[in-house]
């Protein structure tokens, strides 16, 4: 086996545990130190940028515009989950993070909602020149409503934290909002999902992944999807319940980075399929 070919099969499984090993990472307080977080979360998104490069790389000197389509949608697609792995190192719970820490939380968001929403277009102009029209485009709906209703919330929840900071006090009437704004992230996972569903069935008319393995993508984001549904628009409150919130299955699907863990790996798919040479 060829070293590079070598390399990209470790580089894709670095990608595939990247996601897990960024949330093991955010979730512990412990190592919010100052310097120890930078230098980890420094490490950890640069062995998750030279993982991709690798992955997406092609050995021919002129890959085309197709390839750099895939390589985009991919990139877009990693973007969340390598920002948290930058930025969130130590940062758990938004009850545990400082007002400062979690005005950068939904910062984060903010950017990661951006990427994920121009990814979904970028691999629609993809999938469109490669024949596969019908799911992508449905794709391409649902990824932009939900888009747009992710801007809409983060961008609340920034300028809320950006207002208790200066003011060091939170306020009751921005406060009373939350509720109302509640519906917009319900819309706004509930759409991802779907939208990731769509696209792993365009994935498979396409023939940029195996029928089982999109069937394995569609059940799991139905799944999540009815998750959501069963707990309901409002989003409950993590610490009123009597179980743990990480054993409410209907909180987890709903967290705001969550329903971008499935058009993750639907990035390494498409820098996969563009490092091979019949993309």
């Amino acid at each position: 086996m060829r070293k590079d070919e070598i390399l990209r099969r470790v580089g894709y499984w670095i990608l595939c545990v990247a996601p897990l090993l960024a949330t093991a990472l955010a979730g512990s307080r412990a190592l919010r130190i100052p310097v120890i977080h930078d230098l980890v979360g420094v490490l950890v998104f640069a062995i998750i940028v030279i993982s991709g490069w690798w992955l997406g790389r092609s050995a021919s000197v002129s890959s085309g515009e197709q390839k750099a389509l895939l390589r985009l949608a991919g990139a877009l697609l990693l973007a969340p989950i390598l920002l948290i792995a930058l930025l969130w190192v130590g940062l758990a719970t938004p009850w545990d993070a400082t007002p400062a820490e979690n005005k950068m939380r939904y910062a984060v968001l903010l950017a990661g909602s951006i990427g994920v929403t121009t990814g979904f277009v970028v691999v629609k102009e993809a999938l469109s020149a490669s024949g596969e029209r019908i799911y992508s485009t449905l794709a391409f709906a649902a990824g932009l409503l939900a888009g747009a209703s992710y801007v809409v919330w983060t961008s609340f929840q920034l300028g809320a934290f950006a207002l208790l900071i200066a003011e060091e006090r939170s306020s009751p009437a921005v406060a009373s909002m939350n509720n109302v704004f509640d519906a917009l992230l319900f819309a706004a996972g509930t759409l991802t999902y779907l939208a990731t569903a769509a696209l792993a069935r365009a994935f498979a008319r396409a023939h940029w992944l195996g029928p089982n393995a999109a069937r394995a993508y569609i059940l799991l984001n139905l799944v999540a999807l009815t998750l959501l549904a069963l707990r309901g628009v409002a989003y409950p409150s993590p610490t009123s319940g009597a179980a743990p919130w990480y054993t409410q299955p209907g909180f987890i699907v709903g967290i705001p980075a969550v329903p971008w863990f499935m058009p993750y790996f639907l990035g390494v798919v498409l820098l996969r399929r563009a490092g091979r040479g019949d993309a």
